[in-house]
This record gives structure tokens, C-alpha cells and sequence, in this order.
């Protein structure tokens, strides 16, 4: 098992550019709402108890579950430079955290454990193999404790447009279906609660490489505003579509046994 990303990346790619915002948009942009709404489901009657993120840095997660559920909350990132834009952020928020430089596969260099939730956003699909990932989260949670993810769904069109169009994303995902995450959590020791696919027609992570800035820019406002009809579906009428082909992302609730 090995990492599918390093620490270069995130910092020289994820983590230069400035803070753009200091918590979720859950009400403007499909991936924030069904993020924003799988923490409520689950973090709901843990106030006061703790959570970690995984993979925190930059997060703008900490301080909405800390401000909305009253827990309190510390984050792991092997990142300096990440763990540096979430202090900025939390200080922005008034919301005090323990931010931790560490490895996830060293659990016993995070010495808060146990936990009664762990938390995580685009993480676990960047190792080769997510099993020891997710025996290590299983560690740090208490007994019965719940892990929430969201994890991009490589089986959907989005996906495989952006593979196409953006080569050097190649090699840095873990690839396999709904029911693959599903094995791999209960093989870790979890009953999984949810596993379910989000993020219908939602094309504002889409990557354009080989256009200016500027018009990348425009191009995201488009596609997050396109979004918005669907999270008034759900929200004003209940309706949600799911489908594993035009779903960007999977949301995956799991108790430890």
C-alpha cells in the first residue's frame, strides 16, 4: 500500500492559492449541501463529544461542525502548509482546534484518540490500497464511533472527462464502484450506515487545463450555478436523483463494530 499523491502536490497545487472561503456554501454549490447534510445526519446528538478530520488542511469543516454541532474538533494533515491555511481559517471563525502533522497509517503519533466521529473529504481514494487507511481510522474512534466520508465516484461521466482532460491526474485515484467502498469498510471492522451517490449532473469540478484562468474561473461559476436547481429539488421538494453514471460523488456512513 502506498500513497497515490505526495506531499508536493498539495502543497505547490492545493494549498498555495489564498482562502476564498472561511466555511461550507452549502445552500450555492452541490458537493458543500450534500457534505453539509451527511454531517448533519450523523453528527446529530454528539454535542460536545470530539471528531477529526483527515486530510484538514485548507478545510473549511472544522469550524461548521464545530459552530453547528457543538464538538469539539482536531485535524490531521501531513501538510504544513495545509495545516497552516486551516489555522487561518479557524482563527477567521473564532473556533479553536488541534491541528496535528501526522501520517493516518502512524495512528499512535495522535495521541487525542479515541473519537467519536471521524471525518474526511477526498482522502481515502488517494492510496493504493484504502483498507490500512480505513483499520487506522478504526483505531482512533471509540466503540461504535462513526466514520464519514465523501469520496469522488470514478465509475461517473464527470470522472472520466476529467481523466481525458487532465492526464496528470492519472495514477492518483483508488478506482472502484460503490459496492468496492462498501467491502472495503466492512472488511475494516465497520457496518456501513450509507453509501449512497450525490452530486447529480454536477460538472463544477471538472477540470480545463488548456484554458486561461480567467476563463476557468467563469466556467466554475456556470457549472456550480447549474447545480443549484438540483439542491432545490432535494431541499424544497424532496426529491433526489441518484445514478452511478451522472452522480460526481459517493457519501459513505459507517459504524465501527
Amino acid at each position: 500500500m502506498k500513497p497515490l499523491t505526495n506531499r508536493q502536490l498539495w502543497d505547490d497545487k492545493l494549498h498555495a492559492g489564498p482562502i476564498r472561503h472561511i466555511l461550507p456554501r452549502p445552500g450555492r454549490r452541490q458537493l458543500d449541501y450534500v457534505v453539509a447534510g451527511l454531517l448533519d445526519r450523523h453528527l446529530r446528538g454528539l454535542q460536545g463529544g470530539r471528531v477529526l478530520e483527515l486530510g484538514c488542511g485548507g478545510s473549511v469543516w472544522m469550524p461548521y461542525i464545530a459552530l453547528r454541532h457543538g464538538m469539539e474538533v482536531s485535524g490531521v494533515d501531513f501538510s504544513s502548509r495545509g495545516l497552516e491555511k486551516s489555522r487561518r481559517i479557524l482563527q477567521a471563525n473564532q473556533v479553536e482546534a488541534e491541528l496535528i502533522e501526522a501520517d493516518i497509517l502512524m495512528p499512535d503519533g495522535i495521541r487525542t484518540a479515541p473519537y467519536e466521529a471521524i471525518f474526511s473529504l477526498g482522502f481515502l481514494e488517494h492510496f493504493s490500497d484504502p483498507h490500512p487507511v480505513l483499520e487506522s481510522a478504526a483505531r482512533l474512534l471509540r466503540a461504535h464511533g462513526i466514520l464519514l466520508s465523501w469520496v469522488p465516484s470514478t465509475e461517473c461521466i464527470q470522472f472520466k472527462l476529467n481523466a481525458r482532460w487532465s492526464p496528470e491526474l492519472e495514477g492518483l485515484h483508488y478506482l472502484t464502484s460503490r459496492e468496492g467502498w462498501i467491502n472495503l469498510h466492512s472488511d475494516a471492522g465497520f457496518e456501513v450506515l450509507e453509501a449512497d451517490y450525490v452530486q447529480w449532473m454536477d460538472f463544477s469540478m471538472l477540470t480545463f487545463p488548456g484554458i486561461p484562468a480567467i476563463a476557468q474561473k467563469i466556467l466554475y461559476m456556470i457549472l456550480t450555478a447549474g447545480g443549484l436547481p438540483m439542491i432545490w429539488l432535494e431541499r424544497f421538494l424532496g426529491i433526489r436523483l441518484r445514478s452511478r453514471r451522472l452522480c460526481m460523488g459517493l457519501v459513505i456512513a459507517a459504524r465501527k463494530r
